[in-house]
């Protein structure tokens, strides 16, 4: 029991609450980088080059084709799509290229996490224009859809900032005992702020 009244800050508590506050911190995640929204957009040109290239080969039968296609190192098409790439007109294809560079470019603007990947993979069929018939509409998806990729990355030391303001703003946690009073029970295991207690 306490001998005399007695109020101290106690460390341990102190200590609980300051881990508690900073674990509290959600993640930092850095700004969206344009320089990987520029490269995907690169490689996305590069890849919509070598395709008209493909099918601007007069030497080629549509199997050659299909086998050059089929190897696009940054992306790869599906028989169905570039079948039907193949088979678009010129003016279509242009449409195609042009609306596929448009929706990557909407897509990569905004904030894309690596565990919002998925989610944002799935938005690229809605942003593309209304216009375009569905088959063409798939076409830029799946060709747009490849080259997203995450563009805001973890900041270890943004949070670990954060996580140490929020340990410095936790108010020292203050005890305080009457004459008297219980400050522990016999046969009880003591715990740390306890012995803090007893010690004081």
């Amino acid at each position: 029991r306490a001998p005399e009244p007695i109020t101290f800050d106690s460390e341990v508590l102190t200590e609980e609450k300051r881990e508690l506050a900073a674990n509290t911190v959600q993640p930092i995640y850095t700004s969206p980088d344009t320089g990987v929204a520029r490269t995907q957009l690169e490689r996305l040109r590069n890849s919509l080059d070598y395709i008209s290239t493909v099918r601007e080969d007069g030497y080629a039968d549509k199997t050659q084709k299909m086998e050059d296609l089929a190897a696009l190192s940054d992306i790869q098409l599906n028989s169905d799509t570039a079948s039907t790439i193949l088979g678009l007109t010129e003016t279509r294809w242009e449409t195609v290229q042009q609306e596929s560079i448009a929706v990557l470019e909407r897509v990569m603007s905004s904030t894309i996490r690596s565990e919002s990947l998925a989610s944002a993979q799935i938005r690229v069929p809605n942003l593309v224009s209304l216009q375009l018939p569905e088959s063409q509409a798939d076409i830029v998806a799946e060709l747009a859809g490849a080259f997203v990729v995450p563009n805001s990355q973890l900041s270890e030391e943004l949070t670990q900032v954060a996580r140490e303001e929020a340990r410095e703003e936790v108010v020292p946690v203050a005890r305080t005992y009457a004459v008297g009073q219980t400050i522990a029970l016999r046969g009880t295991v003591l715990d740390e702020a306890d012995l803090e207690a007893l010690e004081q």
